[in-house]
């Protein structure tokens, strides 16, 4: 497979694709199910943006998930109530001393509970539930009533004048802050590589799991017309997979069928070899691949 690859890239070269690229690789994406780890998966209604290197002068590399930036300009996404359970207790509050464990999130239409165990002094279990707004370009959690040890508090931190953040001390750069008596996630900082740059513009709970929109929510027109399914589509600058470099790079990658694709960067390459790929006549790549979630797991030796 990898063999086939090298040949269809040499001839897309041959076809007239310039050696030099340009710095960025516009980007679409529709219908796709993207898995930033085992345990993190966003749904991808749609999203269009650009794919950048993350170090000036270097090339977005497939194998390495920290290579490359996207940086995107309108999307509708959605995060399960997992993704974001598993997101607060091994990314944003997983260091020495983190103020809340055992964290778990439920959502419901229009509604989000976070609960927790809170380590001051004694472990005591809190309960946040709120509602959720897009705030300065992230998600913004405004409680409507907090919980310790099933005792409603919420009036007594009114009456004290004590704010969430003097109960709960986080770490910014987790991707989680306070601001008032709101909870504030970061999604750019909240989420494992590649990195994503965008503002939240809108943030819904749904049953279990959040929609969010960045930019205008909405892609304009198809980069190019596609079949029905899910697909990944990247136009222009350099993109790197193993050790073969596109540039000018016109590749779109699909599962083949009309469902929801499920595509797992950090193990893309398997999918790859299960796949097939085809030239098209402008110097193009057509990759069709399984889903991840129906590759057969490795054997072991």
């Amino acid at each position: 497979m990898i063999a086939r690859w090298g040949v269809l890239l040499a001839l897309a070269g041959w076809l007239g694709m310039p050696v030099v690229a340009r710095a960025a690789s516009l980007m679409e994406m529709h219908d796709v199910a993207f898995r930033f780890s085992d345990a993190v998966i966003v749904g991808i209604d749609n999203l269009r943006g650009v794919l950048l290197p993350a170090r000036a002068g270097a090339v977005p590399n497939f194998d390495r998930p920290d290579s490359m930036v996207i940086r995107i300009s309108a999307a509708r996404v959605t995060m399960g109530d997992g993704t974001l359970t598993w997101l607060l207790n091994h990314r944003a509050f997983a260091y020495p001393g983190s103020p809340l464990s055992e964290i778990r999130v439920t959502s419901t239409p229009g509604r989000v509970k976070v609960q927790a165990r809170l380590k001051k002094g004694i472990a005591v279990g809190v309960e946040l539930e709120g509602t959720l707004a897009a705030h300065q370009g992230k998600i913004a959690l405004t409680p409507t009533s907090i919980k310790a040890n099933g005792v409603a508090v919420r009036g007594l931190l009114d009456l004290l004048g004590i704010e969430l953040a003097e109960l709960i001390q986080v770490r910014t750069e987790r991707g989680v802050a306070i601001a008032g008596d709101r909870l504030i996630l970061d999604p750019q900082r909240l989420l494992p590589p590649p990195r994503i740059e965008g503002a939240v513009t809108a943030a819904t709970a749904e049953s279990g799991r959040v929609r969010l929109s960045f930019g205008s929510g909405v892609a304009a027109r198809p980069l190019r017309p596609a079949a029905a399914g899910g697909y990944l589509y990247f136009r222009g600058g350099a993109l790197r997979f193993g050790k073969l470099t596109m540039h000018d790079a016109d590749l779109e990658m699909r599962d083949g069928d009309a469902d929801r694709f499920h595509f797992y960067l950090a193990r893309y390459a398997r999918q790859l070899v299960a796949g097939t790929a085809r030239v098209r006549p402008n110097g193009g790549l057509l990759v069709t691949v399984p889903d991840f979630d129906r590759l057969a797991k490795p054997k072991r030796p």
